[in-house]
């Protein structure tokens, strides 16, 4: 029996166009940002892109939150205190609307609800470069927000992020969890799979693979059906 398990977010948890849902965060950002801040709205939008990337850098000890609002003051004549509580603002009145289109997927869900029945603690591994109030919406588009996650990664409490094993080991420390127990569920043969090099299971999930040729992993692996009939005889 594993000791938790943990699900990606983007094309497993959420079926969506990762690059739609992307232009339109950016998009969605610019507009709030122009309304409130003439002339301003593109420099928001490319300053959120940016540090993103730079999030994705090494810096233990630094949450990312931290990480990404030292790299904006210094590369703009702004501080954190004056423009995070519009970027709150935005996340928590705007975001939401970003939705693309998309249906929830039933069988993600019933593999869901499947593992909370049974009693696995259950983590949302998604890339922590959102602050939760962002990952809120998205675990509502996935229709799973009901499951009693134990943890939804977010940019305020993580100091790395996917594909650095490290990610994982923050998680399973933070819980007290032995990664050789635990097993991490994802579509990503690049950032999900790095939790074997963490000591974690893995299963592929075959339905939006990206980061490789799934005929290059001889491990666990299958579309959603295949998953849930796993998940139904752990």
């Amino acid at each position: 029996m594993y000791q938790a398990i943990f699900f990606d977010m983007d094309e497993t948890l959420l079926s969506l166009d990762e690059k739609k849902f992307l232009d339109g965060y950016v998009m969605g950002v610019a507009k709030f940002f122009e309304q409130i801040m003439p002339g301003q709205g593109k420099t928001m939008a490319k300053m959120l892109a940016a540090g993103s990337d730079v999030m994705k850098e090494n810096h233990p000890g630094v949450t990312n939150e931290e990480y990404f609002w030292m790299f904006f003051e210094k590369n703009t004549s702004w501080k954190r205190a004056e423009v995070e509580p519009l970027f709150l603002q935005f996340y928590e009145q705007k975001f939401g609307q970003i939705e693309a289109e998309q249906e929830k997927d039933a069988t993600i869900i019933k593999v869901v609800e499947t593992l909370a029945a049974k009693g696995y603690p259950l983590i949302v591994a998604t890339n922590p470069l959102l602050p939760k109030e962002a990952n809120k919406h998205r675990l509502i588009w996935s229709g799973v927000e009901h499951i009693n996650w134990q943890l939804v990664t977010g940019y305020e409490d993580c100091c790395y992020c996917k594909p650095s094993k490290e990610y994982f080991l923050e998680i399973c420390e933070k819980f007290g969890y032995d990664p050789t127990k635990c097993l991490m569920i994802g579509n990503g043969m690049v950032e999900d799979m790095a939790a074997m090099e963490a000591g974690l299971d893995f299963y592929l999930l075959l339905d939006q693979v990206k980061g490789g040729n799934p005929d290059d992993y001889h491990g666990l692996k299958g579309k959603k059906e295949d998953l849930l009939k796993f998940v139904q005889a752990l």
